[in-house]
């Protein structure tokens, strides 16, 4: 599941740790689920905080779900603090 410790595939955690990366975050579900989950996010850090303000704008962060992982997916370069986004997926 998340990408830090003691995560599970309905809540957890994912970190960015490339700084200035376009790169999406990707948790991949440890058992596919029958439909794809409702999932949210939040800010898990003060870096993260930054990219929060930025959800709800055009070029902000995107949350998908399938199946099978929750990908989030930056509008622009993910800066250079360390970010950490809490997650919750509910199917």
């Amino acid at each position: 599941a998340g990408t830090a410790a003691k995560c599970t595939d309905t809540r957890g955690q994912a970190r960015v740790t490339t700084a200035n990366d376009t790169a999406a975050i990707v948790v991949t579900f440890n058992v596919a689920y029958a439909i794809a989950p409702v999932c949210t996010i939040s800010a898990g850090n003060s870096g993260a905080s930054s990219a929060g303000a930025a959800i709800a704008e055009a070029t902000g962060v995107a949350v998908t779900s399938s199946t099978t992982a929750l990908t989030i997916t930056p509008g622009a370069a993910w800066g250079a603090a360390a970010k950490i986004f809490n997650y919750i997926c509910i199917e």
